[in-house]
């Protein structure tokens, strides 16, 4: 008996996206030629064209959620926040740390900050 790993969250989602670009085609095409025949002089399809491009529009949303929780998956396989795992400069951080500390002690003597009391 032949056994299948069932499909990752990412096949998932990536196997809908593609569904709905299929839709998004069609509902394209549907529209093109409904905008051929009215330029045709044929009519009969006017009645269609809002149903079309509501759902059109529809898919499109779809469409794009899809693509944001496939990049957030893809985030999320990836370790989150780029840069994550690398450890971190705490020399760098040091520095940029002391150097705001400066500029708020120079804008503080300057009188551009205001002196926060903590009550104490």
């Amino acid at each position: 008996m032949a056994s299948r790993d069932p499909p990752s969250q990412a096949d998932t989602l990536i196997a809908r996206r593609d569904h709905l670009s299929e839709l998004l085609e069609t509902y394209i095409a549907q529209i093109a030629a409904i905008i051929a025949n009215l330029e045709e002089g044929d009519f009969s399809g006017v009645t269609q064209f809002a149903k079309a491009k509501s759902d059109l529009v529809g898919i499109a949303r779809q469409l794009r959620d899809a693509e944001i929780k496939i990049d957030e998956q893809r985030q999320r396989n990836e370790g989150g926040i780029p840069g994550a795992s690398a450890p971190i400069d705490m020399d760098a951080a040091r520095h940029a740390l002391g150097s705001r500390f400066d500029r708020l002690r120079a804008a503080r003597r300057a009188g551009r900050a205001s002196e926060v009391s903590d009550g104490s």
